[in-house]
């Protein structure tokens, strides 16, 4: 988990960087919105739900599901990777992923499959508890 709280971190502060540059800022942001919402996806589902997912394991020492961990970290990086490929494709006039949408649809999927496995894990674990 702490893998990909760290390696999210450093991919946003490298795409901060990154639109430093005038030149790789507008024509990323002017020809593809990809990368802007990878961006976004990057910083909300890599950092900050990895982040609040390793702080409750670590000060409540509940258990969390595997599955339900794996599922969601898998969707995110899947996702993830497709958006940036995506825009890469844009960003140097190269043929775009055939069937991107049903593949991120599949691959998003996985994120609330995660969620769902890791709350059911969760409460499954406070009710034996008691």
């Amino acid at each position: 988990m702490l893998y990909v709280f760290s390696t999210s971190l450093i991919l946003k502060v490298l795409a901060q960087f990154l639109a430093n540059f005038p030149s790789i800022n507008t024509r990323a942001f002017t020809f593809s919105s990809y990368f802007f919402i990878g961006y976004i996806h990057l910083f909300t589902l890599g950092f900050m739900t990895v982040a609040i997912l390793w702080l409750f394991y670590n000060f409540t020492r509940i258990r969390l599901s595997i599955f339900g961990n794996v599922s969601l970290f898998t969707g995110i990086i899947v996702s993830e990777i497709l958006l940036f490929t995506q825009g890469i494709l844009h960003f140097f006039n190269l043929p775009i992923i055939p069937n991107f949408q049903v593949i991120l649809l599949a691959a998003s999927t996985l994120m609330p499959i995660g969620i769902i496995y890791i709350m059911f894990y969760l409460f499954k674990s406070l009710s034996d508890a008691e």
